[in-house]
């Protein structure tokens, strides 16, 4: 080779890598790694009783379609999977962590029913993106919602991927990602969406928060006993924020309504 043409590629080659480097220095100082989570863990984000409920802790395998490997694929810093059980209702609340820069939006938020459960085996009945509430006693953030089949068995799922705490959400979804690289290129369109959308901010704290039930959950939301549960989650942020004259008011406004 010339040792020109040598020497220019290699300049050129340092100076990418001395580019990509100081990209990553701006994003790190312009976004700070920020973690709300602190010393807690994320069973305690959660109620561990419950008015009402009989409340149980499952294995984090269980929680998963895909039994064993769990961890492996997902690689959360945290979780917890706890069944809330009322006669023959169970409700159950499945929340995985990551830590700031653990793992790409993308990847996490694709780890979900449409893709996880659909690969084995249920199918997926009916899906709304972005379902919100005009509830303003329960403000609940956009949510993702569908009903989901396996062996005549149906389950009701309601789930949020908070990025940052807020919702991150894939309607190009479609069913049933596959593994290895045929997966990572069909997944191509979600990193163009987050790289889009968030730019060089890509290490924000991530919650996958999943709650199931064997019971029809659009009826459950006007439950008191189910909203109280959900009301005592507000930790994970699946609820907006209400300014306090407002929260005041609606907390009258339960009281009076339950004389």
């Amino acid at each position: 080779m010339n040792p020109f043409r040598k020497t220019a590629l290699l300049a050129g080659a340092g100076l990418l890598l001395l580019s990509a480097v100081a990209v990553q220095v701006y994003a790190i100082r312009t976004y700070p790694y920020i973690s709300t989570l602190g010393d807690r863990s994320v069973a305690e984000l959660i109620p561990a009783r419950a008015p009402g409920w009989a409340v149980q802790d499952l294995p984090i395998a269980l929680s998963e379609a895909a039994v064993g490997n769990v961890e492996r694929i997902l690689r959360y810093d945290d979780a917890v999977f706890r069944r809330y059980s009322r006669g023959n209702v169970h409700v159950d609340v499945y929340v995985a962590y990551w830590l700031p820069g653990k793992m790409s939006y993308w990847d996490v938020g694709s780890h979900n029913p449409d893709s996880c459960w659909v690969n084995n085996g249920f199918t997926r009945l009916k899906r709304i993106h972005g379902k919100e509430l005009e509830d303003p006693a329960l403000p609940l953030k956009p949510f993702e919602y569908g009903h989901y089949e396996q062996n005549g068995t149906r389950i009701d799922v309601m789930f949020w991927h908070l990025v940052g705490g807020e919702p991150n959400r894939y309607e190009e979804q479609v069913e049933g990602w596959r593994n290895g690289l045929a997966g990572r290129i069909e997944r191509l369109p979600l990193m163009l969406k987050d790289i889009r959308n968030y730019g060089l901010d890509m290490h924000r704290e991530q919650f996958f928060v999943r709650i199931s039930s064997n019971a029809p959950l659009m009826p459950l939301l006007s439950d008191p006993e189910f909203r109280g549960l959900l009301k005592d989650m507000r930790e994970l942020g699946i609820l907006r924020d209400l300014p306090k004259v407002d929260e005041e008011r609606l907390g009258a406004e339960a009281t009076l309504a339950g004389l």
